[in-house]
């Protein structure tokens, strides 16, 4: 995890995908405790985590007549 300090005085919170789910979780197990800015931020840092591990892209374009799908085998 790293915090930075821009020049204008927003700052900048780095942190590594293995940060994520440890700030998040007892964030949400406290909820009824915690004020409505720390539940979203735990949102985003778990809306971020599961980013990081979908790794499914939409390929441009897939609707277009002629477009080539992968095939799926059951």
């Amino acid at each position: 995890m790293n915090l930075r300090k821009r020049e204008d005085g927003w700052f900048i919170l780095h942190l590594d995908k293995a940060d994520l789910e440890p700030l998040a979780r007892p964030m949400i197990a406290n909820a009824e405790q915690m004020p409505d800015i720390l539940l979203d931020l735990a949102d985003v840092l778990r809306t971020g985590g599961y980013a990081m591990r979908d790794q499914f892209r939409q390929p441009p374009r897939p609707w277009d007549a002629g477009a080539q799908h992968p095939s799926i085998k059951s």
